[in-house]
């Protein structure tokens, strides 16, 4: 009797102990929660501009031009971003404007180029390259989010500036989504996709110091706000517009204002 009273307490203390074991190995796999988190990744071979809403467009149909609803949502974009996003930008510059002006760099050669903005036109064949070229800005959003900066200034919060890149993430998730929307509804191949790795230490550095990394973040983020303004302006057909505009008054008069010399003439007849 008293031998089995003694296994029975034995396999109890066994059963508490496994048991507490299990509860310290499961509060280990739990998330650790940050005050300023970097961005999450389901994947690190598949980020989450390749997929901002789930759609998968196929073949390329014929060319038209760009449907209103999609110009509506592009154009509502961008004021978001001037509204919310951007002054959020203006803010955390603003506060560092002497160091951003005492070292600048030179525009990032992987950014949209003048050839790039020139190519864009009020057509949805366009849709795929401007796509491409929203994701390269988000590889290098993503890197940028990464970017340790070594600061002891006291005005630099590090949450802060976690925060504007969360907002800026959002934004440009959201306009994928809205341009891969019209892609899909227009039977248009995505380009290709950009890789997380897209960007690399060389061109921004995974750790640097205060002036170098707010001189790159301000330069960087307001680089994604002339993208966001010019490609408005090219794919809602506004450039156009201003330029036919042009061409008629030229054709209506010269540069001085006086009548145009080749202008076709008609006379009429003396009765």
């Amino acid at each position: 009797m008293a031998v089995r009273i003694l296994l029975e307490g034995s396999l109890r203390t066994t059963a508490a102990a496994i048991g507490l074991a299990a509860l310290v190995a499961a509060s280990l796999l739990l998330p650790v929660a940050r005050c300023a988190p970097a961005p999450v990744y389901e994947n690190e071979e598949k980020p989450w501009w390749h997929n901002p809403c789930s759609y998968n467009p196929n073949r390329i149909r014929h060319s038209r031009g760009i449907p209103p609803a999609v110009k509506t949502q592009l154009k509502t974009i961008v004021n978001m971003f001037n509204s919310r996003v951007s002054q959020h930008v203006q803010r955390y510059c603003s506060k560092f404007e002497s160091t951003v002006h005492s070292k600048q760099i030179k525009k990032p050669d992987w950014l949209p180029t003048k050839k790039f903005f020139q190519s864009l036109d009020d057509n949805v064949s366009a849709l795929p390259e401007f796509h491409y070229q929203i994701q390269i800005h988000a590889a290098t959003l993503h890197k940028l989010w990464n970017m340790h900066i070594e600061s002891a200034v006291s005005s630099f919060d590090g949450i802060e500036r976690s925060n504007l890149m969360n907002d800026t993430a959002q934004h440009m998730k959201s306009l994928l989504c809205e341009v891969e929307t019209a892609m899909n509804s227009s039977k248009l191949h995505r380009k290709k996709l950009v890789p997380i790795n897209y960007v690399s230490d060389v061109q921004i550095p995974s750790k640097t110091n205060f002036t170098t990394g707010i001189v790159t973040d301000c330069t960087l983020l307001r680089e994604y706000g002339n993208f966001l303004r010019k490609s408005n302006k090219k794919l809602s057909g506004k450039n156009r517009r201003r330029k036919a505009g042009k061409t008629k008054k030229a054709g209506k008069a010269g540069k001085s204002g006086k009548p145009n010399k080749n202008r076709k003439r008609t006379f009429r007849r003396r009765s």
